[in-house]
């Protein structure tokens, strides 16, 4: 077997794309696709509003959104859209099914559950919640998106828990660009409240 020694690996241009020191030791230059998560920066939502949006970078397959202490005050389906480069949010195909508890008490509901035909269903009680959303590309032609999310009440004497999974295709030549959340009874108060992307 035979073992190739270089100090460097250079672009056709001439710039080093990692340099190997010594000690084996790697260092590379610039960005490394497919390399692991992008971490985003920390968003504060705005108080007050039924809906709140935040920009999601292009050209990505897989999407985690890490929400913190996001308070619902009425009962309802609350939901999130993914939208696309074309300034739209789908509102149909979604057909997830929808899965809430509170305390030991559990409630199942399809895609046929209107507000879960038109968006991502999150979570129904009234509450505080912590959780994740997960995102996933299985489609490149139509830019189809699996969608799953898991959310938890905190520190309240009603525990409270939203699960669901659902698909969208966002159509030919409409990129993810944009997300939505959706408070269907009320507003959403995002005082403490904190949103970090990661994305790959």
């Amino acid at each position: 077997m035979s073992t190739l020694k270089v100090g460097a690996i250079q672009s056709t241009t001439g710039n080093a794309a990692f340099t190997i020191a010594t000690n084996g030791n790697t260092t590379f230059s610039g960005t490394v696709s497919g390399a692991g998560w992008i971490a985003g920066n920390t968003i504060t939502p705005t108080s007050g509003a039924s809906t709140f949006t935040f920009a999601v970078p292009t050209g990505i397959k897989l999407l985690r959104v890490a929400v913190a202490s996001l308070t619902v005050g009425a009962d309802a389906y609350h939901t999130l859209q993914l939208g696309h480069s074309s300034g739209t949010y789908p509102d149909g195909g979604y057909g997830g099914a929808m899965e809430t508890s509170q305390n030991n008490t559990y409630y199942g509901n399809g895609g046929t559950t209107s507000a879960l035909t038109t968006a991502h269903g999150i979570f129904y009680q009234d509450n505080t919640y912590s959780g994740v959303v997960e995102c996933m590309k299985v489609q490149d032609s139509d830019h189809k998106w699996i969608i799953e999310s898991n959310f938890y009440s905190e520190g309240s004497s009603t525990h409270d828990i939203g699960k669901s999974i659902s698909q969208v295709a966002l159509g030919a030549g409409n990129e993810l660009n944009i997300i939505r959340f959706n408070c269907n009874s009320g507003n959403w108060t995002t005082t403490n409240c904190r949103i970090r992307l990661f994305y790959q």
